[in-house]
């Protein structure tokens, strides 16, 4: 799998979320992600924290509905998985110091991050 780093900027203000990078993932009603160890403020972080907790996985829709009312997300791993396939097509991790890694086999969806954030290392 490719791997991206993207960094926060460097004054105190967030540039970006979970829900910017879902943005560049097509939508697929194949698709469901695991999500777990979630951190995050926000009108849905109750319902986000909820699926972490009980390792339940969320429909692409629900995560994309979930991530636009988060307003940040300190921690937690989500992972992309296609019907029927066992393995993670996606995973994104977001950490505490405001960076999120993707990786994935998807070049197209790797090329998008590179293009839409300033900060992206390989």
């Amino acid at each position: 799998m490719g791997r991206v780093t993207i960094f926060d900027n460097q004054d105190s203000t967030n540039a970006f979320d979970l829900a910017d990078i879902l943005m560049l993932i097509e939508p697929s009603i194949d698709r469901s992600w695991r999500v777990a160890g979630v951190v995050s403020f926000g009108l849905a972080s109750e319902q986000l924290q909820r699926f972490s907790d009980n390792a339940t996985r969320m429909t692409d829709r629900a995560l994309h509905q979930v991530a636009m009312g988060i307003d940040q997300t300190l921690a937690g791993e989500f992972a992309a998985f296609q019907q029927d396939v066992e393995h993670p097509s996606i995973v994104i991790r977001a950490r505490r110091d405001a960076v999120f890694e993707v990786e994935t086999d998807e070049q197209a969806l790797l090329a998008a991050i590179k293009a839409k954030f300033v900060r992206v290392e390989s």
